[in-house]
């Protein structure tokens, strides 16, 4: 789990990693940079996603900044 009051959070997981990915973001945005993830959204935010088995589960709470997934920095 990851929670900040503030301020940007990356997290990258491998080419083949498994999630369930839960975001609660007040201000900011949710970018998931797995083509193969199954989105969810709350009107036009994306609040979470999922890919392959949902095998690790990751929450990222924050009060204000932007929630990046991704396989790596590139």
């Amino acid at each position: 789990d990851v929670d900040t009051g503030s301020g940007e959070v990356s997290l990258y997981g491998g080419p083949d990693f498994e999630f369930d990915l839960t975001t609660d973001v007040s201000s900011g945005d949710v970018e998931v940079r797995y083509s193969d993830a199954t989105v969810r959204k709350d009107g036009h935010d994306v609040v979470g996603a999922r890919r392959g088995s949902g095998q690790t589960r990751v929450l990222v709470d924050t009060g204000s900044g932007d929630v990046t997934l991704a396989p790596s920095r590139l």
